[in-house]
């Protein structure tokens, strides 16, 4: 169990260093997706157009590496 107080900056910090960790297991094609959509902020068909993917097979990889994330931060808690 985690010793800092929940809210509190060393406490996030330390998730986002745990986040980053987590993120650099990913393999670049999944970085590359999740930061596209999540932090680009570009839609399904946008990913679609810069990636020999369609729909189904971008929101599944989309799920399991978002899935695979969740995981190991409850896992790190």
């Amino acid at each position: 169990i985690s010793a800092c107080l929940v809210g509190s900056e060393m406490c996030i910090r330390d998730r986002l260093n745990r986040m980053a960790l987590t993120l650099s297991t990913l393999s670049k094609e999944d970085q590359d997706m999740l930061i596209a959509k999540y932090s680009d902020g570009k839609s399904i068909k946008e990913i679609m157009d810069v990636t020999s993917l369609g729909s189904s097979a971008i929101k599944m990889k989309l799920m399991r590496a978002k899935l695979k994330i969740v995981t190991a931060m409850n896992i790190a808690l």
